[in-house]
C-alpha cells in the first residue's frame, strides 16, 4: 500500500515539472516570435543600398594599377638586390669564427677572480658581475659536478662541508684563504646545466 502511494506520488511530480517546463518553453517560443516581427526586414533592405554598392566596388577595381603594382614590386626586388651585393654574406660568415675567440671574454665579466674555472662547451651567458656568475652549458649533472670538484681543487681551493649533491641539483661550497664560492648546478631541460657562482670574503 505505501509502495504505491509514493508511486502515485511520484507520478504527480513528475507530470507537474513536465507541465512546468512545457509552459516555459510555449513562453519562451511567444517571445521570440513577437520579436521577429517586430523586426522590419523589408525597411532593413532598403537601407542597404546595394546598387551604390557594386558601383563603388567597381570604381575602386578600375582605380587599381596592376601595371604600377608590378613595377613597383620590381624596384623593390632591385634594391633589395642591390643591398645584399653591399653587404658581402659572404665575407660576413667567413669572419664568423674570428668572433668566437671573444667569447669568453663576454661570458667573464670584468673582475671576476681567475682562480674560478668555467666548464667548457656551448656556453650560454646568462649574467654576472665581480662577485657572481650565471650561465648555462650542454654537460650532464654529474660531469659539471666532477669538473668543479677536480678544477677548484687544481687551483688552490678547499671543497667544505656544507656541499650537497642532490638528483637535479648540487651544491659545492669551497674555501680559500678568507674567500668562499658557492657553485650551485642544476639540472636543466633546455640548457642542459645552469651553474651559478657566488663568491664571498
Amino acid at each position: 500500500m505505501r509502495t504505491k502511494m509514493i508511486f502515485r506520488w511520484t507520478w504527480v511530480i513528475i507530470i507537474l515539472v513536465t507541465f512546468s517546463l512545457g509552459c516555459k518553453l510555449v513562453t519562451g517560443i511567444s517571445q521570440a516570435i513577437a520579436v521577429a516581427t517586430q523586426v522590419d526586414i523589408e525597411g532593413l533592405a532598403t537601407e542597404v543600398d546595394l546598387e551604390n554598392l557594386v558601383t563603388q566596388m567597381g570604381s575602386l577595381a578600375t582605380e587599381f594599377d596592376q601595371g604600377a603594382f608590378e613595377t613597383e614590386n620590381s624596384l623593390i626586388a632591385t634594391q633589395m638586390s642591390a643591398m645584399s651585393t653591399e653587404i658581402g654574406l659572404g665575407e660576413l660568415i667567413t669572419q664568423v669564427p674570428g668572433l668566437q675567440g671573444t667569447l669568453a671574454a663576454f661570458v667573464t665579466p670584468s673582475g671576476f677572480p681567475a682562480d674560478i674555472p668555467l666548464l667548457e662547451g656551448d656556453r650560454t651567458f646568462m649574467g654576472g658581475t665581480a662577485n657572481q656568475l650565471q650561465y648555462a652549458v650542454r654537460a650532464e649533472l654529474s660531469e659539471a659536478v666532477e669538473f668543479y670538484r677536480r678544477e677548484m681543487t687544481t687551483r688552490g681551493w678547499v671543497e667544505g662541508t656544507g656541499s650537497r649533491v642532490q638528483d637535479k641539483v648540487a651544491t659545492l661550497v669551497f674555501q680559500r684563504g678568507n674567500r668562499t664560492a658557492i657553485v650551485t648546478i642544476t639540472e636543466d631541460f633546455f640548457f642542459g646545466v645552469i651553474i651559478s657562482i657566488i663568491i664571498e670574503g
